[in-house]
């Protein structure tokens, strides 16, 4: 069971920021756990450094059980930065 008082919950920890925000966390005594469409992929981007579980992205009332009670939430989620800004993706 993962103990929330202590846990900072990251979405979006397999992008570049995300993953080095895990790697931060980890080495500063936090225990990250990673909100994930991909579980597979989480665990083969962030090994057992973290607790992964599912979340669809999409249901509010799922998200608010899983994070209620923990320590803080990080938001990274979303277009990465790390390519160009074409029309269509702005």
């Amino acid at each position: 069971m993962i103990e929330k008082s202590k846990s900072v919950y990251v979405i979006g920890a397999t992008g570049l920021i995300g993953s080095k925000a895990v790697t931060f966390l980890v080495e500063n005594g936090y225990r990250p756990v990673v909100l994930s469409r991909n579980i597979a992929k989480a665990k083969s981007i962030l090994s057992d450094r973290v607790n992964a579980l599912y979340w669809n992205g999409i249901d509010v009332d799922e998200l608010v059980l899983l994070i209620n009670g923990s320590r803080a939430i990080i938001n990274l989620a979303g277009e990465s930065i790390a390519s160009r800004w074409t029309s269509k993706k702005k």
